[in-house]
């Protein structure tokens, strides 16, 4: 726990990023034109953004006036539809009119070429022939005149074919008349003929309902036209209010296109400042990574320094259970001393990199060991397992020096690393700051660029006095989102005020309780210290320091925690080496179990081998001729009677010795195996 305590100098990474996101998105209702206004890194600009918001700009307008041209064909294509059928309904309107007798002609409506500008390349035969038509008198009229010996020209030809054209209409007009005048002359005649009543009854039947028929037509044709024309009104009123849209946008992409080209001035700059702070961020991710590396390896080398003491003091412990167990505690403590000393003797280690110096370091050893004599009552053996040991311990320690040697310097380069991050930090601050001020710059240039805005005066509130002033050159331009943003955040530092005052009051009161908690303590600390001074007074004849007490009796704490650590350690490692010599021990049992059950298993075949050269040879003998005589036959029976014996001996053996085997397979799962002869 005490490891995993923060350093109250050193800032914590996750507080550290909290303020940062909270600096980023918390805010900042300061104008852009402020001097003390800092431009959010997600609201910096520059030229690419700029082409992208301009293409984007672009973009828009293109998607706007392709759904206004959907809307406008779709117009068109039921323009087209309505005039098909109220073209129709005009056919039997006018039929209609024909058999009632009213003189009223419905107007046909058409669509013009004009409106089908995507059919101007098409051309009809009857376009063909109306154009051959137009040339072949134009051919004429421009014979006639020169025929005639005078130059009209063009003009005169124009007019003939006007005269011409108005003639074949006037023509056409006078021979309809004529056919309606006749069918007028023929209605009177059949007018003027007698009918009966069943016929008039019919006559005005027919009448009423072709009456009928005709107002409906008329009124579904003028329904068609109003819809027609409100459609109309409405896709007008929307292209008003696109073009103004349009022309906003085009203020827009001109104020943009200055800005662009502001910008581009900055492009430079800014690229050179935002590679060196890359350069700065990248150098510190790159040490940060070699500092978690040299920390994970530093880890590893402090295990390997614990592993190494542990290795020693396993050696010491060793080295007192050999003597304990080979001197014992009765025998002299001269040579006890002794092989003590010779343990702890430091002994010259030879080095393998000094090649040339080997010879010397050779009889070097040889001197220090002709000085290491058996003391008296020590055993050969004894005397060789402490030199053994006292290498052990040697090679032990000097791994240990490596480690720490290495250890150091790995501490050393984490140092050199802590300080060129601090460096780099501070660099990369550095360039933070610089980088901020040059946004503060570009902003500061974009907003000297003037916008124009087109208004309406219903979008416009003056919240001064409530009226509209002759001059709003000083007033600042919000929308109404942001405005009841702004209201809103006002009544939300209100709110945040009062709570805040309440917040006051109750720290406030509570001060004041616990400043009267404080001064009754202090009245019961001082009581309790004089009580305590006239007891020590009393008892010791003086006044006694209680904290050196507790610093002793932390001392003594102390010590007896590192002395039942000592002797737990202790008691681990002879436990440890007990069960070391305990398995060594099992698996001597576990071999020579092994080594029986195989020497058994061999008896077994032998046996079994036996066993079929007996059965061949019974077999053999009873297929040889049976003896005549009657000791032959008796002879036979011994013989036979003694194999029976044989065979029901081997059997018994084979029997125990598979049990035998059983047993022993059984128990060679464990370490303590032990084994008792068959008893036969």
């Amino acid at each position: 726990l005490e490891k995993l305590k923060p350093d109250k100098d050193k800032e914590d990474p996750g507080d550290r990023k909290l303020l940062e996101h909270a600096s980023a998105n918390i805010g900042d209702f300061k104008l852009k034109s402020a001097p003390d206004y800092i431009v959010p890194e997600s609201q910096r600009i520059n030229t690419e953004k700029k082409r992208r918001q301009m293409v984007l700009l672009m973009s828009s307008v293109q998607t706007v006036k392709m759904q206004y041209n959907k809307k406008f064909l779709a117009l068109r294509d039921l323009k087209k539809i309505l005039c098909e059928k109220i073209n129709k309904d005009n056919v039997e309107l006018k039929a209609l009119n024909l058999k009632l007798g009213i003189n009223e002609v419905p107007t046909d409506v058409h669509m013009t070429k004009d409106e089908w500008p995507e059919n101007r390349d098409q051309v009809t035969d009857e376009d063909l022939e109306e154009f051959e038509n137009i040339l072949a008198e134009r051919a004429k009229a421009k014979a006639g005149n020169a025929s005639a010996g005078f130059g009209g020209g063009e003009d005169d030809d124009e007019k003939e074919v006007e005269q011409k054209v108005e003639e074949k209409t006037k023509a056409q007009e006078d021979i309809s008349e004529r056919k309606r005048r006749l069918r007028m002359l023929h209605k009177k005649s059949l007018q003027a003929i007698p009918l009966s009543n069943a016929d008039r009854r019919r006559r005005s039947i027919n009448e009423l309902i072709f009456r009928r028929r005709r107002e409906i037509l008329k009124h579904r044709i003028e329904v068609a036209k109003g819809s027609f024309d409100k459609s109309l009104r409405t896709l007008r009123s929307e292209k008003t209010r696109l073009d103004v849209d349009l022309k906003a946008t085009d203020l827009r992409m001109l104020t943009l296109l200055e800005e662009l080209k502001l910008l581009s001035r900055f492009e430079a700059s800014e690229k050179e400042m935002l590679e060196l702070r890359k350069g700065a961020i990248d150098s510190k991710v790159a040490i940060q990574n070699d500092m978690k590396f040299i920390t994970a390896e530093l880890d590893k080398k402090k295990a390997a320094v614990t592993t190494c003491r542990l290795e020693e003091k396993k050696i010491k412990t060793i080295f007192e259970d050999l003597l304990r167990n080979h001197l014992g505690t009765d025998s002299d403590d001269s040579a006890k001393h002794q092989l003590h000393r010779i343990f702890e003797k430091k002994v010259k280690r030879k080095r393998q990199s000094d090649q040339a110096d080997s010879d010397s370091d050779d009889s070097d050893s040889e001197d220090s060991e002709d000085q290491d004599k058996i003391p008296a009552g020590c055993s050969e053996e004894v005397f060789n397992k402490v030199i053994l040991l006292r290498a052990k311990l040697a090679n032990a320690a000097e791994a240990l020096q490596g480690i720490k040697k290495a250890c150091s310097q790995t501490e050393t380069k984490f140092k050199s690393l802590k300080l060129k991050l601090e460096t780099v930090e501070k660099e990369l601050t550095k360039r933070k700051h610089d980088l901020q001020d040059f946004q503060k710059t570009k902003q500061t240039a974009l907003n000297q660029i003037k916008m124009n805005l087109p208004l309406r005066l219903s979008q416009i509130e003056y919240t001064d006095d409530g009226s509209m002033p002759g001059d709003i050159s000083q007033a600042l331009i919000f929308t109404l989102e942001q405005k009841q943003s702004l209201d809103r955040n006002l009544q939300k530092v209100k709110d945040e005020g009062k709570l805040l005052q309440r917040k006051l009051a109750d720290l406030k009161k509570k001060h004041r309780e616990l400043k009267k908690d404080i001064k009754q303590k202090q009245q019961d600390i001082s009581a309790e210290e004089r009580k305590s001074e006239n007891v020590q007074t009393l008892k010791f004849g003086k006044k006694i320091d209680l904290k050196i007490l507790r610093q002793v009796s932390k001392d003594d704490e102390i010590k007896t925690c590192k002395k039942k650590l000592e002797e737990m350690e202790e008691a681990d490692f002879l436990s440890l080496a007990d069960w070391d010599s305990k398995i060594k021990r099992a698996k001597d049992n576990l071999s020579k179990v092994v080594k029986m059950n195989t020497a058994s298993l061999e008896k077994v075949e032998m046996l079994r081998k036996t066993k079929m050269k007996l059965e061949e040879e019974l077999n053999s003998t009873a297929k040889q001729p049976k003896m005549s005589t009657q000791s032959g036959i008796e002879r036979l029976q011994l013989e036979r009677e003694e194999m029976l014996k044989l065979m029901k001996m081997q059997e018994n053996e084979i029997s125990a010795l598979k049990a035998e085997i059983y047993v022993l397979g059984r128990k060679s799962d464990g370490y303590n195996t032990s084994y008792a002869p068959m008893q036969r």
